[in-house]
């Protein structure tokens, strides 16, 4: 099974997107923002992760990008 990341503020765009993957068999992990995108993925690695560059607080998607890409240079993003 595939393993996803979803990093975006906007809640619609976040939730409908898992909910599509979801339904095709992904297992997908959802983040508002850099925080809780470091908090949730921890030491887990991802296939795909799909990340919104400008987010609130402290990290940008720049930032989570440079954090997966420690973990794994293996992950897509988009």
């Amino acid at each position: 099974m595939y393993n996803i990341l979803i990093v975006d503020d906007e809640k619609e765009l976040r939730e409908t997107s898992a909910e599509l993957l979801r339904m095709e068999g992904y297992e997908v992990v959802c983040a508002a923002d850099g925080d809780d995108a470091q908090a949730k993925s921890g030491d887990k690695n991802f296939d795909l992760a799909l990340i919104d560059l400008v987010l609130p607080g402290r990290m940008n998607g720049l930032d989570i990008i440079s954090n997966l890409r420690s973990k794994s240079s293996n992950t897509y993003i988009i």
